[in-house]
């Protein structure tokens, strides 16, 4: 079973001890936040989905939408919204081991798949740490990373492992 992207550590660990569910988890890419039956890329040029141009094809990694802040909130890709930022739990691999994960998902990208997957493979083999981990996944994307949601906060939040350990040792 994969679990919903916005379940908690504690949400996944406790399914995962209290049922017969072999636990697969959502490790990297842009979340899949909500679908429509009308295509977002045709709407933004004033057309319907039964004149679709096939504009998506000039934003193969879709349109950002901004806040009013100018801060990237979401991504629109054709009919699907996707998270603005890229969720990871890199520096989570061990975590996600001791609850009893068995499986990572990580969502093909445009770009540098092979090399995310890598990065996985590596910090599961124990081969680098979650910082070395994390700082690879950078030098992958041109977007920023989010992981609230497996730590209980917001979903559009980065909470790095090394801030999160001071806050518990406090």
């Amino acid at each position: 079973m994969i679990f919903p992207v916005e379940l908690s550590r504690d949400a996944i660990g406790y399914n995962i001890q209290n049922t017969n569910i072999d636990g697969e988890v959502f490790a990297h890419g842009k979340v899949p936040l909500a679908f429509s039956w009308r295509c977002y890329t045709s709407r933004h040029y004033g057309l319907n989905k039964t004149n679709c141009k096939h504009h998506c094809r000039l934003y193969p990694d879709g349109m950002v939408l901004k806040s009013i802040e100018k801060e990237p909130l979401f991504t629109v890709n054709g009919t699907s919204i996707l998270s603005a930022d890229a969720y990871t739990i890199v520096e989570f691999v061990e975590d996600l081991k001791e609850i009893g994960v068995k499986a990572l998902r990580i969502s093909p990208q445009r770009q540098n798949t092979k090399e995310i997957v890598d990065v996985f493979r590596k910090r599961i083999d124990g081969e680098i740490s979650g910082e070395e981990g994390l700082a690879l996944l950078k030098d992958t994307s041109p977007i920023g990373f989010c992981n609230g949601w497996y730590l209980g906060k917001a979903g559009k939040e980065y909470i790095e492992i090394q801030k999160l350990k001071c806050k518990m040792q406090n």
